[in-house]
């Protein structure tokens, strides 16, 4: 497994899986290798593997069904999710919008 700088393994595998979903390579309802032929795959524990797995569940982008597998779900091409700061940054956004009506007259 290649190493991005900075990252954990587990968010390296789950930033690998997320391109994967949008080069068309996973494509909604396909079914994802085991966990233990993703932890061959990649070099790590499939401790790791679920960790990865979870975030991209958390995510809304694979969804798992007990005894069957994990799926690509329908949404999980989409733009990658909001950081933290980006985040903040609509808050600060809204906050002002609310703040500018509820001084209106009226």
């Amino acid at each position: 497994m290649d190493s991005s700088a900075g990252q954990a393994p587990f968010e390296v595998v789950a930033a690998e899986i997320r391109r994967d979903m949008r080069e068309g390579k996973l494509k909604p309802g396909d079914k994802l290798p085991t966990h233990r032929e993703l932890a061959g795959r990649y070099d790590i524990a499939v401790a790791t593997v679920q960790r990865a797995l979870k975030v991209l569940q958390d995510e809304g982008r694979l969804v798992a069904r007990q005894s069957i597998g994990v799926f690509v779900t329908e949404n999980a091409g989409q733009a990658e999710p909001l950081t933290l700061s980006q985040l903040a940054a609509q808050l600060a956004d809204l906050r002002e919008r609310v703040e500018t009506l509820e001084r209106r007259p009226g």
